[in-house]
């Protein structure tokens, strides 16, 4: 990818657990097996996110040693033995998915007509982040198993604005991908 300032919108789609699919191959939704096509129907869309922000996080262990000759200790290496991704973002379109999502529902989706409010358990989708730069680029897409929530109070006035919190579950299926290429 070039280096470049850039303006980035991220587009959000989500793949429930559970959720059948028919690419690469027909599976279902989990930590082992995701959709990969971007046509695959088993992808809900959420919109464009605003204010998306990523947080890592690392617990790290010192690794202290005596140093040869000196008489003292020193720092030898640090390793990290915790690692954690977490996004959050504002979603403002107000569709099926983040109806499921503020009402606790659990996955609904354009066909769903009744839903129960706070029946749905634990929100583990796949979800796929493609982002894109001004130019209509499309410079980034990562494909995350994710806890997701939304967090907090929405008002259903005006324009909707609700605070989304995806936390990236451990999955070898997990992948980003840089699409830009230098210029």
């Amino acid at each position: 990818m070039d280096q470049k300032l850039r303006s980035l919108v991220t587009h959000c789609y989500l793949c429930p657990e559970g959720a059948a699919f028919t690419s690469p191959e027909a599976g279902t939704s989990g930590v082992a097996a995701r959709p990969d096509d971007a046509e695959e129907t088993a992808w809900g869309y959420m919109g464009p996110l605003e204010d998306f922000s990523v947080t890592p996080k690392r617990t790290t262990e010192e690794i202290w040693a005596a140093a040869e000759g000196t008489g003292t200790v020193m720092l030898y290496d640090v390793l990290d033995s915790k690692k954690d991704l977490a996004f959050s973002a504002t979603a403002t379109q107000l569709g099926p998915e983040l109806f499921g999502l503020m009402f606790n529902a659990g996955w609904i989706n354009k066909s769903t007509e009744t839903f129960q409010p706070n029946a749905g358990g634990t929100t583990r989708a796949w979800i796929r982040f493609e982002q894109y730069d001004q130019e209509d680029k499309l410079v980034n897409t990562c494909y995350l198993w994710c806890h997701v929530l939304v967090d907090g109070e929405t008002k259903l006035v005006n324009t909707v604005k609700a605070k989304v919190n995806f936390r990236k579950l451990y999955s070898a299926k997990s992948e980003g991908k840089l699409t830009v290429a230098a210029a």
